[in-house]
């Protein structure tokens, strides 16, 4: 996956997390682009900065309940290639939530997205905490770690793809519109 940017260093917001395990309350089985600090609290993670890669690497399947809580990166084609990465895994019988870019018309909500999802929360601009402080240029700290500060500058959606897309919506609607697809 190759290094990470500070900006792909953010962590899924607390109060989804909160949602989540009201859909999964065995918790969740794996986090494939865990971050230090997490709220996913997953069973097992695939770690960057311990030489995991989401993209490369095998999912384990003896460790979890194949089910995993994805928020990969952001920048550069990774919503993309994740979105890519979750249709795949779901093809292999995993149940997943995708926290992602929201449909911007992207060629891969087309092609990987909406074929595989079963129903999409549109959370809106979420305000991630950051995993690391955020520091400009020059050295001053713009966010420190697990801070929130406004709101993303893109909305954001929860993709669900599961199998129980009526228990996704009826714990979701509480907090965003949800589309069944």
């Amino acid at each position: 996956m190759g290094e990470l940017k500070v900006t792909d260093r953010y962590l899924t917001p607390p109060h989804i997390m909160e949602r989540a395990r009201l859909i999964w309350p065995e918790g969740v089985g794996l986090d494939p682009f865990h971050e230090e600090g997490s709220y996913v609290h997953a069973r097992s993670v695939i770690d960057v900065r311990s030489g995991g890669d989401a993209y490369f690497d095998a999912w384990p399947t003896s460790t979890c309940s194949r089910t995993a809580f994805v928020n990969g990166p952001y920048s550069s084609t990774n919503p993309a290639k994740t979105a890519e990465l979750c249709a795949k895994r779901r093809r292999q019988g995993w149940e997943i939530m995708n926290l992602c870019p929201g449909p911007s018309g992207g060629i891969y909500w087309r092609d990987w997205i909406l074929p595989w999802s079963s129903a999409v929360a549109l959370l809106g601009r979420l305000a991630f905490p950051a995993g690391v402080d955020i520091v400009n240029d020059d050295g001053v700290v713009l966010c420190e770690k697990g801070e929130a500060k406004g709101g993303n500058r893109t909305e954001i959606a929860l993709v669900y793809q599961g199998d129980d897309p009526q228990r996704f919506r009826r714990v979701f609607s509480q907090i965003a519109p949800v589309l069944l697809t």
